[in-house]
């Protein structure tokens, strides 16, 4: 039995097809089927149900498979430590981020990949029950996420911000010389929101909850450009963290209004797997995320958004 055929399993859980399988290996499907059906001989045991399609793995494929996962990250992880030793990290940094983070997580990753010149970065939108299962299932790397609200298991932490809550609206006469607004007030504009499988949305609702209003958004949407087109484009408002202010700008025709009673916050870091040793690539993005100056910018950027262009 050979990494290359921990490889082939592997695929095929996530294919779910032969031949799907063999073409993310870049081999031929009887390969394949000939790397699987020797490690079941090396094992002793049946790990593919078969018939006439893939049926899915047998108990103890399971089992190899969860080992199979973590053989191959070690391992990727032993190639990175080497090749940092001869000539600087390599490789592929795979980054999870909920939406609501993606307007600053340029702030990390492009630094990043200046320190790092010979590594790419593979950031990919997720939920945060996405970005635990990723972890759990060594598929990703890094998760950038809410630490304080719905925290993930089996990870280890480091706080980046503390998010806080703004109104987006048109500028009308209510809003003139205004400095905030009450959640409950703001309860009665149009809404356009995120859709509740997003945590930001369940963590907005819980707050127009504490102050005693009912949320009715007309539109929900899980993309932040969608939400952004109906604020620019139509008559609609919207709750959103402060740091989306830091991509969007101060825009003409719109007011941005901070959120009282309650006044909310939550914690906002990277997740990684807590098992031990760390991977070079994410322990190298944590120690760059540790740094004075990568965090004060961070914290500029989210606290003096630039004006629009």
């Amino acid at each position: 039995m050979i990494l290359r055929h921990l490889e082939f399993l592997v695929a095929l859980a996530q294919e779910k097809h032969f031949a799907r399988a063999a073409v993310v290996c870049g081999v031929t499907q009887s390969t394949l089927s000939a790397g699987i059906k020797q490690m079941e001989e090396s094992l002793g045991v049946l790990l593919v149900e078969r018939g006439q399609r893939f049926m899915g793995l047998t108990l103890e494929g399971e089992k190899v498979l969860e080992w199979a996962k973590h053989v191959i990250a070690d391992y990727e992880g032993l190639q990175q430590s080497l090749s940092e030793m001869r000539a600087g990290l390599t490789g592929c940094l795979k980054v999870g981020a909920i939406p609501v983070t993606l307007p600053v997580i340029s702030l990390l990753t492009t630094p990043f990949a200046k320190l790092h010149p010979h590594t790419h970065t593979v950031i990919r939108s997720l939920t945060s029950m996405e970005i635990q299962r990723g972890i759990d299932e060594l598929s990703l790397d890094v998760g950038m996420t809410y630490l304080d609200n719905e925290p993930l298991a089996r990870v280890r932490r480091l706080q980046l911000y503390m998010e806080h809550y703004v109104f987006l609206t048109r500028e009308s006469q209510a809003t003139q010389n205004r400095r905030t607004i009450p959640w409950a007030e703001a309860a009665n504009y149009p809404l356009c929101l995120l859709t509740t499988d997003m945590q930001n949305r369940r963590i907005i609702d819980t707050h127009f909850h504490e102050a005693g209003a009912e949320v009715n958004a007309a539109i929900e949407t899980n993309s932040l450009i969608t939400l952004w087109s109906h604020l620019k484009f139509g008559q609609w408002s919207t709750v959103v963290p402060n740091s989306f202010l830091s991509l969007i700008g101060k825009v003409e025709g719109l007011v941005a209004l901070p959120l009282v009673e309650p006044d909310a916050s939550h914690a906002v870091g990277l997740v990684a797997s807590d098992r031990n040793p760390l991977a070079p690539m994410t322990r190298a993005l944590f120690d760059l995320a540790k740094q004075a100056d990568i965090r004060q910018e961070m914290l500029r950027r989210i606290a003096d958004p630039p004006a629009d262009s």
